[in-house]
């Protein structure tokens, strides 16, 4: 008996041992673990002092159309691809970003303009080298981005909107026409907008594009069709004959897509992906034309 309790005893406690070396592992990984405390930016809303009331209302108008400002803040992952070339991914709470095409993946931040870049898979070490294709990147970001999310980008700081009353689209169309400027701010700040906003959904049914506000003319005149519900924003992308392509709204993505170049299976992450395949012989979000 004493021998048997003695047994008895012995198992007990290399149990309690056994459970507990358990369950310090799992707190101590649990606790090792990187945690991801990103949060949305903080919303910050501009109205330009020369900006007047109609055209304010109507901006407001249709970002309300596009989902809203604060779907847009609370939105973190954007994917797309621009025009179906060049593709983009985008964490809108730290500033990583990644795009590039078949030749140039680039990994970077767009808060301090730091990070890596490969040109047919051979990483980039000259400095001066790297910084062309960041720069080029970082510039790519700011226009690709513009193209498909114009509507929350009249808010920023700079922004100036004035209404022109209502015009024919293209199409014959009857829309409210809000002009944008800006005020020394952006790449290209001498750039001009017509925006031509439907009546009764206030979405975008036309832009023209004005290089400088000197010109009397438009470079180009572009319809805006298609617009579709990704997460919680409604975006268009048709833009005339082109269209964006691979478009996604996300919650979460692995954090390894803007620290490696490696292609990411990209069918895991958006949903629908090959339905949105609409060009001949296009493989994937980082595969160019």
């Amino acid at each position: 008996m004493v021998l048997r309790g003695f047994i008895e005893e012995m198992f007990s406690g290399l149990k309690i041992s056994c459970f507990s070396l358990c369950a310090f592992t799992l707190f101590f990984f649990m606790g090792c673990e990187k945690k991801d405390n990103a949060k949305p930016p903080k919303l910050i809303l501009s109205v330009h002092e020369e900006s007047d009331e109609k055209a304010v209302q109507l901006a407001d108008a249709l970002i309300e159309a596009c989902g809203g400002m604060e779907n847009w803040n609370n939105t973190r992952f954007l994917v797309w691809r621009f025009l179906g070339k060049r593709y983009n991914v985008w964490d809108r709470w730290t500033g990583n970003y990644r795009s590039g095409s078949r030749t140039t993946i680039t990994l970077l931040n767009l808060n301090d303009k730091t990070g890596e870049a490969w040109m047919h898979g051979r990483k980039i070490t000259d400095a001066d080298e790297l910084k062309r294709v960041i720069d080029y990147s970082y510039n790519g970001w700011i226009n690709d981005s513009y193209w498909m999310f114009l509507p929350f980008k009249l808010k920023d700081d700079g922004v100036i909107l004035n209404y022109l009353g209502q015009e024919k689209t293209i199409v014959g169309d009857m829309a409210e026409v809000v002009r944008v400027t800006f005020d020394n701010v952006g790449l290209t700040p001498d750039n001009m907008y017509h925006l031509y906003l439907d009546p009764e959904t206030h979405l975008i049914k036309e832009w023209d594009y004005y290089v400088s506000t000197a010109d009397s003319a438009p470079q180009f005149r572009m319809e805006w069709n298609n617009f579709q519900k990704y997460g919680e924003l409604l975006l268009s992308d048709e833009r005339g004959r082109k269209k964006h392509t691979h478009i996604a709204a996300l919650d979460k993505l692995p954090s390894d897509i803007f620290t490696k170049p490696e292609r990411p299976d990209w069918k895991q992450f958006i949903p629908g992906l090959s339905e949105q395949k609409t060009v001949k012989g296009d493989p994937g979000p980082e595969e160019e034309n």
